[in-house]
């Protein structure tokens, strides 16, 4: 088979017009050209949601992505979210699960979703980008409670708020005097104000309502009925030698266990000081850390962007909610 170039010289030689001889070497390389694109498109991916746009406050959104021109190989995908037209902060880097489900930071956001997939071989990379509208969960002025994924978790939704003032939910079991708050923060005089609730036993009924403080100046909302669900699984036993009396006043209310539980191929789970559950993670993992804003660190189980081993090979940040 002659190659483009001896072609083209062979039509030089048995042809005398040198029109025509510099008309076919131009077919040949054109024709060659052609071939050789059609044979190597670039990778390309297609971001999708499974829910559409926009979606209230702490609404998870599933992400996954379609590869498309693709060769064999070990292809891995990154998330990255900007909000407000910020920069892109990698949410989840590249790992073998073309799938994510991401969860939005509890206010109203302008977000653009971006999914990278790279060909480990090759080192070819493709993206693809959506944009993502968060709203708020607040008609009118008046507060609201939504139940989460996590039956012993609760999302407190309250309108804006004056600012230099802060803003906290206070709780209480139904004919209950002891009354906990959640962590102030600064109010959000713009939008929505949006705080996890947790730290509740299953299956009870609760009274909730925001209070905005400035200063000593405490304004209470009104109070709300919640009621936690069921545990959706066994735990351990968690006995408590000395019970504590509720005339003792403590500093750390709750107690978190993750070695034990992960002993026993339990869940992580916390309880109060008199063995009750409060919460419980979602997901089989180890707690590694607890940081300060109700989010935690942990190993878990899943691919990583080499091979196909997985166990503990993710460091995975969640909150109350267990996203």
């Amino acid at each position: 088979m002659l190659e483009g170039d001896d072609l083209a010289r062979d039509c030089c030689i048995c042809e005398k017009s040198v029109t025509y001889c510099l008309t076919m070497a131009k077919l040949v390389a054109f024709a060659l050209i052609a071939a050789f694109s059609s044979a190597a498109a670039p990778l390309s991916v297609r971001l999708l949601t499974n829910k559409p746009s926009p979606q209230a406050v702490g609404t998870p959104v599933g992400l996954s992505a379609v590869v498309e021109n693709v060769t064999p190989g070990m292809q891995v995908f990154r998330y990255s979210v900007s909000v407000n037209g910020g920069p892109f902060h990698i949410v989840r880097d590249f790992s073998l699960d073309k799938q994510f489900v991401w969860a939005p930071s509890l206010n109203e956001q302008n977000a653009r979703l971006r999914v990278t997939v790279r060909h480990n071989e090759s080192k070819q990379t493709a993206e693809s980008e959506l944009p993502f509208q968060i709203v708020s969960r607040v008609k009118g002025n008046a507060a609201m409670v939504t139940p989460t994924a996590n039956p012993l978790v609760a999302l407190f939704s309250a309108p804006p708020c004056p600012e230099g003032s802060q803003f906290r939910v206070a709780f209480r079991r139904e004919r209950d005097e002891e009354v906990m708050r959640t962590p102030a923060l600064r109010c959000n005089p713009s939008h929505s104000n949006n705080v996890y609730v947790a730290g509740m036993r299953a299956e009870t009924e609760y009274r909730m309502r925001s209070e905005v403080a400035n200063g000593n100046n405490v304004k209470p909302g009104e109070w709300i009925t919640f009621r936690t669900g069921l545990l959706d699984g066994d735990f351990p036993v968690v006995s408590v030698p000395v019970p504590r009396t509720t005339t003792t006043a403590v500093s750390e209310p709750f107690l978190v266990h993750s070695v034990a539980a992960l002993a026993n191929m339990k869940r992580p789970f916390a309880t109060d000081l008199s063995g009750e559950i409060v919460w419980y993670s979602l997901l089989p993992q180890m707690l590694v850390r607890v940081l300060p804003d109700g989010h935690f660190l942990s190993y878990g189980d899943g691919p990583n962007s080499v091979n196909m081993i997985q166990r503990g090979q993710i460091v995975r940040e969640s909150d109350l909610a267990g996203l």
